[in-house]
């Protein structure tokens, strides 16, 4: 009788534990790449809010715009290929995916470091809305 105890003891002990209830796991799976994905998008909009802005204004950088949605435009454009609102629904951060805004972030640093040339972004930029290159800061 003891020995039948420890085998269904055993038994008991080997089974595998119940999982969690699936809303506990999709939350918990949600949340790391949601926190992240909200940290890029900040990183992004910071950058082009208040980083190239502020670099756009020194002496050294010779930059065909200043504005924060200037910069948005051009990096927006440049990741879809295109005009970007015809690509991802307005307004852009809270509709961009984390790869878009990842790229995008990859863009802007690569543009701080000018390792990517903004001139040639924007006129791209301009080119696939039609625009001539006069129309840059309005």
């Amino acid at each position: 009788m003891w020995l039948e105890a420890e085998l269904v003891l055993q038994k008991i002990l080997d089974r595998p534990k119940p999982s969690p209830p699936l809303e506990h796991k999709m939350q918990r799976s949600f949340d790391l790449p949601l926190t992240t994905h909200l940290a890029i998008v900040e990183q992004y909009l910071h950058l082009t809010r208040t980083v190239m802005p502020a670099l756009a204004q020194t002496s050294k950088r010779h930059w065909p715009v200043r504005y924060d949605h200037c910069f948005q435009r051009i990096v927006l454009d440049t990741i879809c290929c295109g005009v970007w609102y015809d690509h991802i629904a307005r307004p852009a951060c809270r509709h961009l995916s984390q790869a878009q805004a990842a790229e995008a972030v990859q863009l802007c640093d690569q543009i701080i470091a000018e390792k990517t040339d903004l001139n040639m972004l924007n006129q791209q930029s301009l080119a696939w809305r039609g625009k001539s290159r006069t129309a840059l800061d309005a």
